[in-house]
């Protein structure tokens, strides 16, 4: 390869390992997110906007459920920091780096309402697109 090949081939590479690491594809599989994501939608989520600012609410979020073993889910932001919830019939103040989230599909749904809320490290991304 001639030094100039290299050159531009270097940039290339870079743009390819970052998209790979800020942006992931990923497929529903249940019907928690009912009617808005069905079960065989594929998405597309990227990390980048959550590095700039916080997660909102009715943003859907790709999250790693808290207790299980790297299980992943699609659901909503429910509420952010700050925010009164019910967990598990509780009343409770959200702290600082916690999210309370919510499928769509309240009745199919495993969620923050019996697991707790979502640290703010287990918001693997925010959803950019349906294909």
């Amino acid at each position: 390869m001639r030094p100039l090949s290299i050159v531009l081939a270097l940039p290339l590479l870079a743009v390819a390992f970052l998209a790979g690491r800020l942006i992931r594809r990923y497929q529903v599989r249940g019907e928690s997110m009912l009617p808005a994501y069905k079960p065989g939608d594929r998405l597309i989520a990227e990390n980048i906007t959550y590095r700039l600012r916080a997660p909102r609410a009715s943003e859907a979020v790709i999250v790693r459920q808290p207790g299980s073993d790297g299980r992943i889910d699609l659901k909503r932001i429910a509420a952010g920091p700050g925010s009164p919830v019910t967990v598990l019939g509780e009343p409770r103040v959200l702290a600082d780096d916690e999210w309370f989230v919510l499928g769509d599909n309240l009745d199919a749904s495993t969620d923050s309402r019996t697991l707790g809320p979502i640290n703010r490290r287990d918001i693997l991304g925010r959803v950019w697109t349906k294909y």
